[in-house]
């Protein structure tokens, strides 16, 4: 404000300075002019003429003119020049403010920036440490996925292998008849575990052999020598050891898969394992890296200042009357927050005033439960009285009542009470698992007659969509041939009441078996223990 007091100042001197300038420039020009006009200033002693002194009113008068027209420019150039000068300095002081806005804020920011370099070393390592240990866990997912459809399909095979042993064992079944005298020891052949022995694998080409390495799945009693049983057919012994080694080749089938997938199983474990943890560390570096960013924003909250540009209006902050050199135990705030906290110095005002009048029904509250107590006092001191003396009088001293009351409970034995607690435990355990057994009987049941409804409502649907496919059929088909449609609609009518009778039928049943499981849920309710 003293600066635009200044400059208002050399404004007006400015001004006061042209003016002058101006005076002295027409002087100067009527000088030059009476020196241009010879004829007027020499007959200027002389009595003029009429004719000269209209003459010279008029020069006057157009000078006059012409005076108050330069004196009028002059000061509408002084007025727009001051405008002018004025516009021009307000314009100055406002982009000297935005200026200085500008220099702040770009302060601010290369603070920031060089607190965000800080950072970001750190944040780029962990950031690429989180990317190598999401791919490595996505890479095992995959893998996991991968192995598992490996062992789908294995055991999938298995199965099928599976499958084809029970039909070789169910073919032994068919060969040998039930009542067959020598089914036993057909079976025990047919079950017999023969050692086989297979080509190295490292020599193919020479008759060397080795033993199956599972030696442990023999006994010394499947050594003995086989032999045809007597009175049994050679050809039917001949196709028992057939279908014994069509066994055994699937058993030994069966036995390396069972193999390959214990191993399969193994790997995929540890895989998962592996997949496991490199989760927890993918979690431990999401955390790491939160933690680190929330650091990074508080540290560039709290540590970077910020600077406010505030008018000497906006100053409450007086000592001794004057503004201190430093505003450090200063504070700001807007003036919605200084607002708000006038208004709770209301709200607390009213708060306080609430409760004391609370304080004050409590302390009315207090008094009356002390008399309370101390009314109970008395007449609890009143009862103690009259029971010692009922007692004196009675057993002539004083007597433990707790004692006595502990004296009054029946001996019974602790055993046999837990043993019939334990019995009726058992007893309603027994009676829940009918209770669920008959609800799983009562669900299937309602389970199918739904699915029979269902099967009805299909079968009445597709009735009603052949009705109206045969009226269509009649209605363009009437002119060409007879056909008696009482007769037909009759039929039709029949067929249709005996679904819809049908349905119905349906219905209730399903609606008595709802009934009856909702019995049999509330009969059943395993927190409702019957004693």
């Amino acid at each position: 404000e003293d600066k635009e007091d200044k400059e208002d100042k050399e404004g007006d001197a400015r001004k006061s300075s042209v003016k002058e300038d101006a005076n002295d420039e027409y002087s100067l020009a009527a000088k030059a002019k009476a020196k241009a006009h010879p004829r007027v200033s020499l007959t200027a002693a002389a009595p003029a003429t009429p004719f000269e002194e209209a003459e010279n009113a008029t020069v006057r008068a157009r000078l006059k003119h012409e005076r108050a027209y330069l004196v009028t420019k002059r000061r509408q150039t002084v007025a727009s020049f001051d405008a002018t000068l004025r516009a021009k300095r307000r314009e100055k002081a406002e982009l000297e403010y935005e200026l200085k806005l500008a220099e702040m804020k770009q302060l601010t920011l290369n603070r920031e920036l060089i607190m965000l370099k800080k950072f970001e070393q750190k944040e780029n390592e962990l950031d690429g440490r989180l990317e190598e240990s999401i791919q490595a866990h996505v890479n095992l997912c995959n893998d996991i996925e991968r192995r598992e459809e490996d062992l789908d399909a294995k055991m999938t095979e298995r199965d099928g292998v599976t499958a084809k042993r029970d039909k070789v064992i169910a073919s032994f079944d068919n060969l040998v008849a039930a009542d067959d005298e020598h089914r036993a020891i057909l079976f025990k052949y047919f079950l017999k575990k023969v050692r086989r022995v297979k080509p190295r694998a490292s020599d193919a080409g020479s008759d060397s052999e080795e033993e199956d390495d599972d030696d442990s799945e023999y006994d010394s009693e499947e050594d003995e020598e086989e032999f045809l049983p007597e009175g049994c057919e050679e050809e039917l012994y001949e196709s028992v050891l057939e279908l014994r080694e069509r066994r055994l080749d699937e058993h030994y089938v069966i036995k390396d898969l069972d193999k390959e997938i214990d191993a399969m199983k193994k790997e995929l474990e540890g895989v998962k394992k592996k997949e496991k943890a490199a989760n927890t560390v993918v979690e431990k570096l999401e955390v790491d890296l939160e933690n680190y960013r929330l650091e990074k924003q508080r540290r560039l909250y709290n540590d970077v200042d910020v600077t406010v540009m505030l008018r000497s209006r906006q100053l409450e902050y007086l000592h001794e009357g004057k503004l201190p050199t430093t505003l450090d135990n200063g504070l700001v705030f807007s003036r919605e927050t200084r607002n708000s906290l006038r208004r709770r110095i209301d709200e607390l005002i009213e708060d306080k005033a609430s409760l004391r009048e609370k304080q004050a029904q409590l302390r009315k509250d207090f008094v009356a439960m002390q008399n309370t107590k101390e009314e109970y006092e008395r007449r609890n001191a009143r009862l103690d009285a009259r029971a010692t003396e009922v007692q004196m009088f009675k057993y002539g001293s004083l007597i433990d009542l707790e004692k006595l009351e502990v004296a009054m409970i029946p001996k019974k034995p602790v055993e046999a009470l837990k043993a019939k607690l334990r019995d009726t435990e058992q007893a309603n355990a027994a009676e829940m698992r009918q209770w669920v057994q008959a609800l799983s009987d009562a669900m299937d049941e309602m389970h199918q007659k739904t699915a029979a409804n269902t099967e009805c409502l299909e079968q009445v649907a597709d009735l009603t969509r052949r009705h109206r496919d045969l009226e269509r059929e009649l209605v363009s088909t009437k002119k060409t041939a007879f056909v008696d449609p009482e007769a037909a609609k009759k039929r039709e009518t029949a067929e249709r009441d005996h679904l819809v009778a049908v349905v119905n039928e349906q219905a209730r049943e399903i609606e008595k078996l709802r009934n009856e499981i909702g019995f049999l849920s509330v009969k059943g309710n395993p927190h409702t223990v019957r004693f």
